[in-house]
């Protein structure tokens, strides 16, 4: 199986530490965003989990694409939140 490791430098070195003979790393990135615009066919993207609690606080948080975003605006929920903002309660 092909992956992609997914998240900051040590969680992926521990990750790839503990993977088995089996997996073949593709190729690494810090973010999916960057994982996805790897030039490699994955299998699957594995997303390297956060162990402690300074982990947990640099969580893989990224911006939404321009795409994801102008969804979200288009939805109908979005559109009567805007014409009425009352309308959040």
């Amino acid at each position: 199986m092909r992956v992609v490791l997914v998240g900051p430098s040590p969680r992926r070195q521990r990750l790839r530490a503990n993977l088995p003979d089996a997996i073949d790393v593709a190729g690494e990135a810090p973010t999916m965003s960057a994982a996805r615009a790897l030039a490699v066919d994955p299998d699957a993207y594995l997303v390297a989990a956060a162990t402690t609690p300074d982990d947990l606080a640099e969580a893989l948080v990224e911006a939404l694409t321009p795409r994801e975003t102008q969804v979200l605006n288009s939805s109908p929920t979005a559109s009567a939140t805007r014409r009425s903002p009352s309308g959040l309660g």
